[in-house]
């Protein structure tokens, strides 16, 4: 999915259906990391992140959020050129460097704690990926309302964990609480609330509630773009499959 541009590998979900929407890469889980500099994470930015870095150092501290920014871009940029052990292995000091020192003034912290999961689940690391994916969604509850983007990431990042998990049961009560505290109309329509309801509905097919399940992913193919053809061709072929299990 985005969990709908995509992501990792998860176990069986514990029904017959294989959830190929829920098959992540590293590519894939790339899609949701969050930069807070215009840096996207290419390996050939790398340089050019690692002299702001130094910069921010001498002039800011290594505590100043903006250096905080920086390392975590580096952090990023460095998963994604391949060298995901390194990557994941800085983004968890910085992540440690926030947490142990509570009088570091980071607001971007539930940013740090989502990229943490989201690498981890570029790697169908699931277990691991829970505690972040959780504490994320912890802070931006008390930071953000349920139609927010950084809400609909983070409860769909939750609700796909804990479905790699085998723990359709949790995240489809997760998935239908937020979806009730949600706006109705055209604000759902967004492409982070399609992405939630794919999400929602892998959830509902792996309960076996198949005819719920068909209700969402025909959402999200009524609300794909039509030029999206990938997207379409996607939720088409996955209602196909839904319909014959429901019979």
């Amino acid at each position: 999915m985005r969990p709908s541009n995509k992501e990792p590998e998860p176990p069986e979900t514990g029904s017959s259906c294989h959830f190929d929407v829920l098959v992540f890469d590293l590519a894939d889980a790339q899609e949701f990391l969050e930069g807070m500099s215009r840096w996207r994470f290419e390996p050939t930015n790398l340089n050019g992140l690692e002299t702001k870095l130094n910069e921010l150092r001498a002039s800011s501290g290594e505590d100043h959020p903006d250096t905080l920014d920086a390392m975590s871009d580096v952090a990023l940029t460095v998963w994604s050129s391949g060298r995901t052990d390194d990557g994941k292995r800085l983004l968890r000091e910085i992540v440690d460097r926030v947490e142990r020192n509570p009088g570091i003034d980071y607001k971007n912290k539930h940013v740090l704690l989502s990229n943490m999961a989201w690498l981890h689940v570029g790697q169908g690391e699931y277990a691991e990926a829970e505690r972040f994916s959780t504490d994320a969604f912890e802070e931006r509850k008390g930071l953000f309302d349920t139609n927010h983007v950084y809400s609909l990431r983070s409860v769909t990042l939750l609700g796909a964990v804990l479905l790699g998990l085998n723990r359709a049961d949790e995240a489809e009560a997760l998935l239908r609480d937020h979806d009730a505290a949600g706006s109705s109309g055209s604000e759902k329509e967004t492409p982070y609330w399609i992405d939630f309801r794919e999400c929602y509905g892998e959830c509902l097919a792996a309960l076996g509630r198949f005819a719920e399940a068909i209700e969402q992913i025909r959402f999200c193919f009524d609300a794909a773009s039509e030029s999206d053809r990938h997207e379409r061709k996607k939720y088409r072929e996955r209602l196909k499959t839904l319909e014959a299990l429901a019979g």
